[in-house]
C-alpha cells in the first residue's frame, strides 16, 4: 500500500522517470556492503564492518599493544532532516525533474559515486592518547525514527573540469541503487582513517545518520550514534630518522579546535613534559637552531632572498635560507634518493630539531623539484599531477611499493594511506630569474609592511561554464554569503547577470583590489579572461599586491613554463599570492556547486571566520576540513593535491578584525503565557553587531540557537512553547571579532 500511495502521490512522474532509469543510466552504484578491511590486506584502505550484539565493530589493528586498553568515548544527538526542492532540466526535452535534498543541523553535503543519492553526514574527528594506538572501533545506533512523507533525493552529478564547455549532461539516479529493496547507505558509518598532524595522532570516521528507502521514497534517520574507540599503548618500534614526528605542542590550538575530544590533549602535554625536547643538529643540519622559518633555493638565489629573511626576522621569526647544493650532499633520501626526497627529509629534520613551521620553496621547478602524484577522477588520469603537499605532509613514505607511481592510496607506510594532513606551511616563489625573484621578495615586503589601500575591496568573478546552463555565480555567491564581512566594498562579475571580459578585469586590477575569487575556463596561461601576454596591461600599484584564488583548469601548472598563476606572482605589478590547480578544477553541472566549491568555500571561510590569517595556514585548512570527502581516489583527492600556493607561506593577510563584544549581564527570563517566555538583558557592550539567543531543555549542554537581534537590542520572545515546561536560556553578543560569554537564565511555563 504504501509503494502504491508514493506513486500516486508522483503520478506518472515517477513511472517515467523509473523508465528512463532503466534504458539511460549507465553509472555504477556506490557499493552497498562492500568489504573491506582493518587488516585485510586486500583492500588496505578500507574498513570491515562486523554485526555483533546490535553494534558495528571494527577491528583496526591485530596486535594489542603491550598494555590495557582504555576506550574513548563519543556520543551524538542528530535533529530530524528538512528539506529543499531542486529542479533538474533535461537538455533535449526541457523537462524539469523535482528532487530533495537533504539538510541536518550540523551535517554536511557529500557527494558520492555519480548517480548515487547526495546525503549528509557528520564527520567526528577523535584525538587518540599520546603514544597510543587504535585497535577497534564500535558503533552503536538507537531506533531509526522515519519522515512522514515521500522524497525522491537528488543524485550526485559526474564531476566536469571547469575547462571544457561541452554540453552538461545529467547524471540520472542509478537504477542498481533508486530500484533497490535496500537501504541506501547500507550502514551508519564510513570507512576509519588514522592521521597524523604534527605529532597528533587522530581518528577520522564519517557517520551517516540518514538512512534512504529509494524505492519506497521514504528516509529515516538516526537521533543518536555512540562511537567507541578502543587503544593501546603503542609498542611499535619506529625509525626516528626516517618516520619520527615530534609533537609540536604550539599547535594545540589548532588541534584543539579541530578534533571532538581535545581533553585529550592533556596526555600530549604530559607526555612530552616527561621526555627531552631540546632542539639538535639532528641528520645533516648546519647548526642548532631554533628556525620558524626557512627558504629552501639554490645558491645562485642565496642572496637575492636574503632581504626576505631579514624582514621575518624584523618581524620577530627566526629565520635561514639552506640551499639545494647543501641538502643534496648531506642528506641521503629515504625512498628514491632524488633531491625532492632529500629535500623531504631535510624538512622532517627541520621540524624536529628547528622546531621549523613555514617553508618557502624557493624557485621555479628547475631550482627546486617538485612531486608528481598519481590522480584519477572518472576517466581522467594524471601520473604525475605536481604538488607541493609532498613537501608539507611528512609522516611516512609516498612510494612504498617503490613503482613509477607517486602518491597512491597504498603508498604509505604499510601499505595504508599515504600522509594528506600537512605538518609544515609551506609555499613556493616559482622565480626562475634574478628579475623574478626581486619582483616576488619586493612585493612580499611591501604587503608585509605597507597597509593596502583598499584592504576591504574584493573582485568576485564567475563564468558560465555550460550550456545546461550552470553559472559560476552558483559558487561565488554562498561564498561571499558565507565568509565575506559585511563591510566589505565586494566588486561582483557573474555572467548570469552580465558578460563580462578581460579588459573589464583588468581594469578590476589596476584599481588595486586585496582580493580575487574565480570560478571559470582556465588553462595554463589563460585564466578570468586575461592572458599571460596581457600582464603589460595591468597597473596595479606595487606596493598593494593582490592575492588571487581560482577554481579553474590548468592555471596553476607550475611545472609548466610560465602559467598564469606563476605570472601573477612574479610579475612586478601582479599579486603577492595565487592559490590556483595545477591540473583540472572540478564542478557539477546544475544549481547546486560541488567538488572544487567546497574547497574554494573552505579556504575563504579559514581566513574570515576561523581567522587563520597567514596564506598557507588558510590553504591547508580548506584541505583539513575537506580530509572527510577525500577517498582513495576520485575527484576530492586530485583536487586536495593540486591546490599549490605560489606565495610566501608566513605571509599575514592584511585583515583586522573587531575585538569581540563584552557579555551582557542581567539576563531574565519570564513566563508571560503558557507557551510564551519573554526574555530581557542588560548591554554593556560598545561594538556589538547583534546578540544570539540559545535556548534548551537542560541546564547543561543540548543549546540551540533559536534568534538573533540587532545591535542596542535588548529583548527577545519565545512563543510556540509547551506548557509546564522549564527552559534554559542564554544570550552572546557577537561581532566580527567573534562572541562574546554568556549571560543566563531559566523560566518554567505555567500548564494553564
Amino acid at each position: 500500500m504504501k509503494t502504491k500511495t508514493i506513486l500516486r502521490g508522483r503520478s506518472s512522474f515517477v513511472r517515467i522517470l523509473l523508465a528512463i532509469l532503466l534504458v539511460c543510466s549507465n553509472f555504477y552504484s556506490k557499493a552497498l556492503a562492500e568489504e573491506g578491511t582493518g587488516p585485510n590486506p586486500e583492500h588496505p584502505g578500507r574498513t570491515e564492518w562486523i554485526k555483533e550484539e546490535g553494534a558495528l565493530h571494527a577491528t583496526i589493528a591485530q596486535e594489542r599493544g603491550y598494555g590495557p586498553l582504555k576506550t574513548i568515548e563519543h556520543s551524538m544527538k542528530f535533529e530530524a532532516p528538512s528539506f529543499r526542492k531542486v529542479f533538474h532540466t533535461d537538455l533535449v526535452s526541457k523537462a524539469k525533474t523535482e528532487y530533495e535534498e537533504v539538510v541536518m543541523k550540523d551535517l554536511l553535503k557529500l557527494d558520492g559515486t555519480p548517480g548515487a543519492p547526495i546525503l549528509p553526514v557528520k564527520p567526528i574527528r577523535l584525538l587518540i592518547p599520546y603514544k597510543h594506538k587504535v585497535v577497534g572501533v564500535e558503533v552503536t545506533t538507537t531506533s531509526l525514527e522515519y519522515i512522514e512523507g515521500e522524497y525522491l533525493i537528488e543524485p550526485t552529478q559526474e564531476p566536469l573540469p571547469t575547462s571544457e564547455a561541452d554540453e552538461a549532461k545529467f547524471t540520472l539516479p542509478d537504477p542498481k541503487i533508486y530500484e533497490s529493496t535496500n537501504a541506501y547507505p547500507s550502514l551508519p558509518c564510513e570507512d576509519v582513517a588514522i592521521v597524523k598532524k604534527s605529532g597528533y595522532t587522530i581518528l577520522l570516521l564519517n557517520l551517516s545518520p540518514i538512512e534512504y528507502h529509494p524505492l519506497k521514497c521514504e528516509i529515516a534517520y538516526y537521533p543518536h550514534i555512540k562511537v567507541e574507540v578502543e587503544v593501546t599503548p603503542e609498542d611499535e618500534a619506529i625509525d626516528e630518522n626516517t618516520y619520527y614526528m615530534r609533537v609540536n605542542l604550539k599547535e594545540q590550538d589548532t588541534i584543539s579546535s579541530l578534533v571532538d575530544n581535545p581533553e585529550v590533549l592533556n596526555t600530549y602535554i604530559e607526555g612530552v613534559d616527561s621526555e627531552p625536547q631540546s632542539l639538535s643538529t639532528g641528520l645533516g643540519l648546519a647548526l642548532p637552531g631554533p628556525y620558524e622559518y626557512v627558504i629552501i633555493t639554490g645558491s645562485a638565489f642565496e642572496a637575492g632572498f636574503q632581504p626576505l629573511i631579514n624582514q621575518k626576522i624584523s618581524r620577530g621569526l627566526t629565520a635561514t635560507i639552506v640551499t639545494t647544493e647543501y641538502i643534496n650532499a648531506n642528506y641521503a633520501g629515504t625512498e628514491t634518493g632524488d633531491l625532492a626526497d632529500k629535500i623531504r627529509q631535510f624538512i622532517r629534520d627541520a621540524y624536529n630539531n628547528w622546531a621549523t613551521q613555514w617553508v618557502l620553496l624557493g624557485g621555479d621547478i628547475e631550482v627546486v623539484p617538485f612531486r608528481g602524484v598519481y590522480a584519477s577522477c572518472g576517466s581522467y588520469t594524471d601520473n604525475a599531477l605536481p604538488t607541493d603537499m609532498y613537501f608539507a605532509c611528512l609522516d611516512g613514505p609516498w612510494n612504498y611499493d617503490k613503482d613509477s607511481l607517486w602518491g597512491e592510496s597504498n603508498d604509505g607506510l604499510k601499505r595504508k594511506d599515504i600522509d594528506l594532513v600537512p605538518d609544515v606551511f609551506v609555499g613556493r616563489a616559482p622565480v626562475s630569474n634574478p628579475t623574478e625573484l626581486s619582483n616576488f621578495v619586493a612585493k612580499t615586503i611591501n604587503y608585509e609592511t605597507f597597509p593596502h589601500t583598499n584592504s576591504k575591496k574584493a573582485v568576485w568573478l564567475a563564468e558560465q561554464l555550460d550550456n545546461k546552463p550552470t553559472w559560476g555565480s552558483s559558487s561565488k555567491i554562498p561564498i561571499k554569503q558565507n565568509c565575506i564581512p559585511y563591510d566589505w566594498n565586494v566588486v561582483e562579475r557573474y555572467d548570469e547577470v552580465a558578460v563580462w571580459d578581460g579588459a573589464t578585469f583588468i581594469s578590476d586590477l589596476n584599481l588595486n583590489p586585496h582580493i580575487i575569487n574565480h570560478l571559470g575556463h582556465a588553462n595554463e596561461t589563460y585564466n578570468a579572461r586575461i592572458s599571460t601576454w596581457d600582464f603589460p596591461l595591468i597597473q596595479n600599484q606595487n606596493e598593494y599586491p593582490y592575492i588571487m584564488y581560482s577554481q579553474g583548469c590548468y592555471s596553476g601548472a607550475f611545472d609548466y613554463d610560465d602559467s598564469i598563476a606563476e605570472k601573477h606572482v612574479t610579475d612586478v605589478h601582479g599579486g603577492v599570492a595565487t592559490v590556483m590547480n595545477s591540473r583540472y578544477g572540478w564542478y557539477a553541472p546544475g544549481s547546486s556547486p560541488s567538488w572544487s566549491h567546497w574547497y574554494d568555500l573552505e579556504f575563504w571561510d579559514a581566513l574570515f571566520n576561523e581567522h587563520k590569517l597567514h596564506f598557507a595556514e588558510a590553504n591547508d585548512d580548506s584541505k583539513i576540513d575537506n580530509l572527510f570527502r577525500v577517498s582513495s581516489n576520485g575527484c576530492y583527492r586530485w583536487i586536495h593535491f593540486e591546490l599549490n600556493l605560489l606565495g610566501d607561506p608566513e605571509t599575514p593577510f592584511q585583515l583586522t578584525f573587531s575585538t569581540p563584544p563584552e557579555a551582557p549581564t542581567s539576563l531574565t527570563a519570564i513566563a508571560f503565557s503558557a507557551t510564551q517566555i519573554n526574555l530581557s538583558w542588560q548591554d554593556i557592550s560598545t561594538n556589538e553587531t547583534g546578540f544570539k539567543i540559545e535556548r534548551s531543555q537542560r541546564s547543561s549542554g543540548g543549546f540551540t540557537q533559536i534568534a538573533t537581534v540587532g545591535a542596542n537590542v535588548t529583548t527577545c520572545s519565545n512563543t510556540n512553547l509547551r506548557r509546564g515546561t522549564t527552559y534554559y536560556y542564554r544570550v552572546r553578543a557577537y561581532n566580527d571579532g567573534g562572541d562574546s560569554g554568556y549571560s543566563i537564565a531559566s523560566a518554567t511555563t505555567p500548564r494553564r
